[in-house]
This record gives C-alpha cells, sequence and structure tokens, in this order.
C-alpha cells in the first residue's frame, strides 16, 4: 500500500579478497537491488580501475560516433505517437566476467570503428580537395575568358609583370600609387575586373607592397595544371566532377554501414555504458592491502535475500536504518531514497523530483500530489472538450510511448478527466453550453460562469469560484504545514516543533478564522469584538469567532518569538545570544511570516482566474460561429491554440502551486536518488556465468 514515506534501508558493508573483488561485483550485478555508497578511500583497486577505464575508452569512442553520426536512441515525441515506441529485442552477451565480456564487446566494436575512421578519413579528405578544386575553378570562372599563359609572365628578365583581380573602384587609386608602371584592366564583372601590372623589374619589391596595402595577391595557377585560364578552368571542372562522384559514393557506403550498424553501435554504446557505470564506483575499495571493502545500500526488505546470497561468502555486516537517532544521522545523510509508490501513483514522482528527491526519512508527497495536482488543474482548465482531448492525448502516450511517455500519458489523462468533471460542473464544452451539446448532461451543471445572453460573466459565480479557490488554498497550505509538524515529530525534533513549527500551524488557522471573523463584521476590525453576526463557514458569533482568533494568534507569534530564546536558557538548545535570537524571530514572523502566508494564501485566487481567462478566451474565439462556413477554420484552429498555449500555462501554474506555496512548508527535495548497482537497459542484456 502506498504511503507517505519512502523505502527504508539498510546499510551494507562487505569484505572480499580482493582477488575475488571482480566476482563480488558480479554477484552484486546479479542481485540488482543495491546502491553502491559514495567511496572514501582514495586507494585504486588496479584490475577494476583497468576494467572500468578501458569500458570509459571504449564508450567515449562510441559515444562520440554516434552523436557525430547523429543516431537516435529513441523517437521524438510526434513520431513516437505516430508509430509507437521502439520495442527492441534486446540482445544478449554471454561472458565468463568482465575482463571477457570488455574483450567480447571490443572485438565487435573496433572493426567497426576502425571502417567507420576509415571511411569518415576518406570522406574528410574527398570535401577538402572537392573545397579547393571548387574555390580555384570559382577564380578561374572570372578569368577563364582571358586567353593569358600565366607562366610566362614569370619569366621575364627585365620587365616584372603581375596579373591579378582587384576590385573596379579600387583601379584608379592603383594607377596613381604606380604613376612609373603600365596598367591595363579589362571588366569581368559588375564589381570586379582583371589587371596586368607591368614596369621595371628593379621596382618588382615597390609593386608587391602596394597590392599587399589593397589586400591583393598576384593571381597563380598550380603547377600542375596547364597556365592557360581556360585550359586550367577545363582540367578543374573534369577534378571536380570526379570529386563529386568520389565523394558521392563514399557516403553511400558510409550510410549503408551506420543504416546496417546502427543498432549494433547503441548495443555496444550501452553496454560500455553499464560496465562503466558498474565498475566506477567500486574502484576505490579501501585502502586495504588484501581485503576490498564495499559499501552501499539495499532496501530493508530485501535484508534475507541478500544473507542468503552473501553471508556464506564473504564477511558481511547489515546495519537497519530505522529512525532518526543522534548517531545515525550521518547514515541517513548519506543513504538513498528509494520511493515505494505503486501503479497510477508512480508517474506523479515526476511532478516531486522536479523539486528534487526527497531526503532519506523524509515525507514523500507524491500521493497525496496524485489527487491535487490534476484537482487543481482541472479547474484552472475547466472545459468538457477541452478535457476530453486532453484525455485522449494522454491515453495515446500511454498506449504508444516508452515507459517515460507512459507516465507523463497516466498525469495527462488525470488532469483531462478532472477538466471534464469540472466542464461538466460548469456546463462547458469548447466554450458553448454542454447542455445543448450532450442533453444528457445538462442537469448536472451547478455553477454558470458564462451568461451567453447578455454575453458577460456571472459575477455572483466567479466570486463563488474565488472563494472556492481561496478555500483550496487555505486547505492545501495547512496540509503542508500540518506535514511540516508530523516530519519534526518524525525525525524527533521536539524543541522546533513546539517554538515554531505546531505554533506557526495554529497561527495560520486561527488566522484565517480571524479573516472570517472580519468578513462576518462587514469588513471591519472595529466591529470584529462587538458584532454578533455569524461567522462564515463557521456560524459562532463574529465577536466570540474574533476574540479566540486575535488570543491565539498573538499566543503563538509570542512563542514564535520567544520559544527558541526560552529554550536555549534552558540549555534544551545550543548556546546563542538570547537578544539576537529573539530580534531575528521577530523580524522574521512580522515581516516574513505572516506576510508570506498571506501572499501565498492569495496566490491561490490564480486556480479562479485562470479558468476565467480560459473561458474568456473560448468566448472571443466562439464569436466566429457566426461567420457560417468561413468561421468554421477560426474556431478550429482558436480552440487548438487554446488547448496548447492555455494547457501549458495551467500546468506551470499547477506546477508553481506545489513548487513554490506547498513544497516550501514542508519539502527539502535535497536527497540522493536510489540506483541499482547495474542501470536498466534497452538494447543489451549482460550475462555473467
Amino acid at each position: 500500500m502506498t504511503s507517505l514515506v519512502v523505502e527504508q534501508m539498510a546499510k551494507v558493508t562487505l569484505l572480499v579478497p580482493r582477488s575475488e573483488l571482480p566476482v563480488a561485483i558480479e554477484e552484486l550485478t546479479k542481485f540488482e537491488w543495491f546502491h553502491t555508497a559514495q567511496p572514501k578511500s582514495v586507494t585504486y583497486d588496479v584490475n577494476i580501475d583497468a576494467l572500468s577505464m578501458r569500458a570509459y575508452k571504449l564508450f567515449i569512442e562510441l559515444d562520440s560516433i554516434i552523436k557525430e553520426l547523429q543516431l537516435k536512441a529513441q523517437l521524438g515525441i510526434i513520431e513516437t505517437i505516430k508509430k509507437g515506441a521502439i520495442v527492441t529485442k534486446k540482445e544478449k552477451i554471454v561472458a565468463k566476467d568482465w575482463k571477457d565480456f570488455l574483450d567480447q564487446v571490443e572485438a565487435q566494436a573496433n572493426p567497426l570503428l576502425e571502417e567507420l575512421r576509415n571511411l569518415s578519413s576518406e570522406k574528410a579528405s574527398l570535401e577538402k580537395r572537392l573545397s579547393d578544386v571548387s574555390a580555384l575553378r570559382e577564380a578561374l570562372v572570372i578569368v577563364s575568358r582571358l586567353s593569358i599563359d600565366l607562366e610566362k609572365l614569370t619569366h621575364l628578365k627585365h620587365v616584372h609583370m603581375v596579373f591579378t583581380i582587384v576590385n573596379t573602384k579600387d583601379i584608379k587609386e592603383i594607377r596613381n600609387s604606380l604613376p612609373n608602371h603600365f596598367a591595363v584592366d579589362r571588366p569581368l564583372t559588375k564589381t570586379y575586373s582583371a589587371l596586368l601590372i607591368a614596369g621595371s623589374a628593379r621596382l618588382a619589391e615597390y609593386v608587391d607592397k602596394v597590392l599587399k596595402s589593397f589586400e591583393l595577391k598576384p593571381f597563380s595557377i598550380p603547377k600542375e595544371l596547364p597556365q592557360n585560364p581556360m585550359e586550367a578552368y577545363k582540367v578543374l571542372r573534369s577534378q571536380e566532377m570526379e570529386l563529386t562522384k568520389e565523394l558521392i559514393e563514399c557516403e553511400g557506403m558510409l550510410s549503408k554501414i551506420i543504416e546496417q550498424s546502427k543498432e549494433k553501435f547503441l548495443v555496444l554504446h550501452e553496454a560500455t555504458q553499464a560496465v562503466y557505470s558498474i565498475l566506477n564506483p567500486i574502484r576505490k575499495s579501501g585502502d586495504l592491502k588484501r581485503i576490498a571493502i564495499i559499501e552501499g545500500y539495499i532496501p530493508a526488505s530485501y535484508q534475507d535475500n541478500f544473507k542468503k546470497r552473501f553471508m556464506d561468502k564473504w564477511l558481511c555486516f547489515i546495519k537497519p536504518l530505522s529512525s532518526h537517532s543522534e548517531h545515525e544521522k550521518k547514515e541517513y545523510s548519506s543513504a538513498p531514497s528509494l520511493f515505494r509508490n505503486k501503479s497510477i501513483v508512480k508517474p506523479f514522482e515526476n511532478i516531486t523530483v522536479t523539486q528534487g528527491p526527497p531526503r532519506y526519512g523524509e515525507i514523500d508527497p507524491t500521493p497525496l500530489i496524485t489527487l491535487i495536482f490534476p484537482l487543481f488543474y482541472g479547474i484552472m482548465f475547466g472545459d468538457f472538450g477541452h478535457g476530453l482531448i486532453l484525455l485522449l492525448v494522454g491515453l495515446i502516450l500511454y498506449k504508444r510511448g516508452d515507459e517515460g511517455l507512459k507516465r507523463w500519458g497516466v498525469i495527462l489523462s488525470f488532469a483531462g478527466t478532472s477538466a471534464i468533471i469540472v466542464g461538466t460542473l460548469l456546463g462547458e464544452a469548447f466554450g458553448f453550453k454542454l447542455g445543448e451539446i450532450i442533453p444528457l448532461l445538462g442537469p448536472l451543471q451547478v455553477l454558470e460562469l458564462v451568461e451567453r445572453v447578455h454575453r458577460q460573466f456571472n459575477m455572483e459565480s466567479v466570486v463563488i469560484l474565488l472563494q472556492v479557490a481561496i478555500l483550496l488554498g487555505i486547505f492545501h497550505l495547512a496540509m503542508g504545514l500540518l506535514i511540516n509538524v508530523i516530519k519534526g515529530i518524525k525525525e524527533k525534533e521536539r524543541i522546533e516543533v513546539l517554538v515554531f513549527k505546531l505554533p506557526l500551524l495554529i497561527m495560520y488557522i486561527f488566522g484565517v478564522f480571524f479573516a472570517l471573523s472580519f468578513i462576518g463584521a462587514g469588513n471591519s476590525f472595529a466591529n470584529i469584538l462587538t458584532s454578533s453576526n455569524p461567522t462564515p463557514l463557521i456560524g459562532l458569533p463574529v465577536y466570540l469567532m474574533g476574540a479566540i482568533s486575535i488570543a491565539v494568534v498573538v499566543s503563538c507569534m509570542i512563542i514564535i518569538i520567544l520559544g527558541k530564546g526560552i529554550a536555549i536558557k534552558m540549555g534544551k538548545l545550543p548556546k546563542e545570544p538570547i537578544g539576537m535570537v529573539v530580534m531575528i524571530d521577530l523580524i522574521e514572523v512580522l515581516f516574513e511570516r505572516i506576510p508570506g502566508l498571506l501572499a501565498n494564501t492569495v496566490s491561490y485566487a490564480r486556480l479562479a482566474i485562470l479558468l476565467i481567462v480560459h473561458s474568456a478566451l473560448l468566448f472571443v474565439v466562439n464569436t466566429a460561429q457566426g461567420m457560417g462556413l468561413t468561421g468554421l477554420p477560426i474556431l478550429f484552429l482558436g480552440n487548438a491554440g487554446i488547448i496548447m498555449l492555455e494547457g501549458l500555462i495551467v500546468f506551470i501554474q499547477d506546477l508553481r502551486l506545489h513548487l513554490y506555496e506547498w513544497f516550501t512548508k514542508f519539502y527539502e527535495g535535497s536527497g540522493n536518488t536510489f540506483n541499482k548497482i547495474a542501470p536498466s537497459t534497452n538494447y543489451v542484456e549482460i550475462i555473467l556465468e
């Protein structure tokens, strides 16, 4: 049965001869439910370290190849919805030990990696050569119309001649810079011109400096090519076609290997990652020379099974972590947390871990989130039609998605069901009156939010929705404060409970009663202690409820402000300056706790406000029905847009109410998730005989 606590753990210490350490790791892997503790030693076991590094090196190589080739281990959400999650049959790799396992993986991986490296290297070389040829050919496109033998220009003894391509607008300035030279230009394009400069060989160095100032270089054709631009262009064009053909063939071979070996790469990649994650934490296994020390945690319910498997082979110590006593605080701080939620509650762990996994021994709020999160979502997204679509999307994800998407499918299905119920109670379906679309559901309507005849909101219904939202917020916050009290009792923080946590809960509850008395007194502070009107929701006279509320709230404030100081004076808490403690608690109560709780409570008004916004958007979109057939696309696209946009906004606001308003009252989320020694795999099954 699901409860508000994480799984109880037991700390395990195994003492194993170093020669048998690989066998011990194999046995722990077969046992599965072992979480390796963070090693304290600094000494590496030579054999395990070598195996771990082998696995890591191969994993990095495969990982880089997979990223380079953009191989997808999983389909995207849209593809998953279309095709369904890929169910692959795991490839079994049977080995005698870890060394044999890595030998087999390397034997399969190395030929594939070598072939891919060669093809990738060849492809890169072809691309480089093709790029160089194309760049030279493009340059020759400009001068290919000039029948000049560039080689002859460099063989003249007394005349220095330079042929270059320049920006046409620079020609005049170049001529001015070379007054003693002969320069002939010919337009090639709208921007560029060919320029031939001739002058005395003695001034060659000066010409080169002038050209460099304009960032120009003499145009040259590689010696292996004809020096006539027209002929060189023809040769390069032929080379470019040949290289393009070779590159296409190389890419085809590469694609073929990738397609044929895609699954093999994913199998080997996952296998090396799994082996590394198993071996790496146990590389440091104590500083004793001949004995390896393996420390970790197992669920307490697996103690008997663990003893049967390991007690007869090696020295084993098991210590259940069952209390919060002082001497066990160290174990609790490092112990991992394992959720114990089952069935429909488990998917809502996704919401809990958004704040972080619970610390070991901390209360797990997931079962409560399972009820409250969909309720809040349904209120803010209350529409029968939109809720139905959300439910269908959730069911599709659950049916066709992988394990992760199935969880979100359950959450969306619950949220959609909640929206359907709220939409039915409000009589809303796609912004229209539900009773007109489905007459059988008409009598279930209890509140009319939109008066369609007058084209406006029913203000009485709006006020009721706001009141319900605030009341839900009060209940939610009070629940969080109550959990904080229970948590303090559970962790034996008696002083903290008595001087802060319990008084804060009582102060909040009676603060709410005071607010109700204020409303019952006609929103007048002066009448709170004199009015005999009944207090809303409670029924007691306002003067009585007001007097009780004031007395209790003030008493709780005094306890919170002075309680810690008194406990220090009595020696129940560590020594601190009492005056400073009292001053800090006074400031905290007046300027943080009371305003904070008030702001938190008001924040829940968003439950009603977002519902009103949702209805208003639909009301605007549905005015398109008066346009006849031309209005149908607007109706369809408008509703689709509201579902996507408003659905996301509502999810964010629902999450915010939990993370910032509720979790902050009791939940730390600073835990360490329990991880089995062997990670879960999708493509490979490791079998050690």
